[in-house]
């Protein structure tokens, strides 16, 4: 496929607007889940957490036994098929009662909805290898933007429409629907040649495999660096709310206006990327890491809107720029055959996350502060973000030993 054909341009551009209006809806699943679970179904701080952990474990199980046996002929109407479900889960949240009712119907979404980032990241790789950064770098890009339009949506909702915060999953009922749509004609278009070598995966074969990618510094470089990032989005997606109000007097909605400044900070570090793709990956990773540590303390420390606002300003920069340098490493460190199971097991270690992190954090909190809870959070994240930085520097030396003089 060449890469200034019109068909190629209109396959891309309907991948971007299915990353667009998928990642709107699930970051509003995300984010108003917890307030529809503490503010309208008044759970306690640790049970709110449930719904996202339930929706960590089946993305988990997904990714571990279904991802690997998806054929790449069949990667688009899986994704499609995907999509539909989120669809069909909105109306039921709006008709849930309960945070029990509300943890089910998160763990369907979870099923679904962890195939999807995976698998477009490997149709992406697959599809468009020539041109794979420029391409990632649009598809974080879309994410980006998708994130922006989402959260003022929410805020705009709440805030100048006064609909309730149940009320939000049916107006956001149409998003996914035309995600899916989208996924279907780019079914119908885009047929991925990948040289027969993405075949059935195990579910062992993926097991066996997670243990050689962690002995490549590549993969180590971008997972240890998206992994540092994971903390404080994983925290402000799930408890963001609580710490906007409790500490800085924010309300819900006015939560969702601030969370859209980390969101455009973040799309206008991507849509620089995908122009201009890094030339030092390296460089721009510790930069970044050292934003993601300042930014949290930043958030940890905030009493005030603007301290909050703040906050989030210096952890957009981090967001915008470490996933698409995380992406890159990896598709250019790691065999073609693994492409589909690297950007699974990033997956799989993110869902865990999802699954650890805020039930930690919930019981610190429920046992403690938010506050405190927060500030436990450094020390992980301080020594993950060494292991990515180790790595990098690693790569660098083998590069500089590879290189003639």
């Amino acid at each position: 496929m060449s890469k200034f054909s019109k068909s190629a341009v209109i396959s891309i551009l309907l991948i971007l607007a299915v990353t667009f209006t998928m990642r709107m809806t699930t970051n509003m699943l995300m984010t108003s889940i917890p307030v529809l679970a503490k503010f309208t179904l008044l759970a306690s701080t640790f049970l709110t957490a449930l719904p996202v952990v339930m929706y960590a474990v089946t993305g988990l199980l997904a990714n571990l036994f279904l991802n690997g046996r998806i054929r790449a002929s069949r990667i688009s109407i899986s994704i499609a098929a995907s999509l539909f479900v989120m669809a069909i889960s909105l109306p039921l949240f709006y008709l849930a009662r309960n945070i029990w009712e509300v943890a089910a119907i998160a763990a369907v979404d979870g099923l679904s909805m962890g195939l999807v980032p995976p698998l477009l990241l490997t149709l992406i790789s697959l599809a468009y290898e020539d041109i794979r950064d420029n391409v990632l770098g649009f598809y974080t890009s879309a994410l980006s933007i998708s994130l922006i339009a989402g959260t003022f949506m929410q805020g705009f909702l709440l805030s100048s429409i006064s609909v309730s915060v149940r009320d939000l999953f049916i107006y956001f009922f149409p998003v996914p629907l035309v995600s899916a749509l989208l996924m279907m004609v780019l079914a119908a278009r885009l047929k991925i040649d990948d040289g027969n070598q993405r075949r059935s995966i195990s579910t062992s074969t993926i097991i066996r495999t997670i243990p050689k990618l962690f002995r490549n510094s590549g993969f180590n470089f971008g997972f240890f660096g998206n992994l540092t990032y994971s903390f404080p989005f994983v925290i402000i997606m799930t408890y963001g709310s609580l710490i906007a109000k409790y500490y800085s007097g924010l309300s819900p909605a006015l939560f969702f206006y601030a969370l859209t400044s980390f969101f455009f900070v973040s799309m206008i570090t991507r849509l620089a990327m995908s122009f201009r793709p890094p030339e030092n990956r390296y460089r721009l990773m510790f930069v970044s890491l050292a934003f993601t540590i300042a930014g949290f303390i930043a958030l940890t420390l905030s009493r005030n809107p603007l301290e909050f606002v703040f906050s989030m300003v210096l952890l957009g920069f981090p967001h915008g720029s470490i996933y698409p340098i995380a992406t890159m490493s990896v598709s250019s460190s790691v065999q073609k055959s693994e492409v589909s199971i690297a950007f699974a097991t990033f997956n799989i270690i993110f869902n865990i996350l999802n699954l650890a992190l805020p039930a930690a954090f919930g019981y610190i909190a429920q046992i403690a502060t938010i506050r405190i809870a927060m500030l436990v959070m450094i020390a992980p994240m301080a020594y993950i973000s060494y292991e990515s930085i180790r790595n990098g520097i690693a790569i660098r030396r083998q590069r500089s030993v590879t290189i003639p003089n």
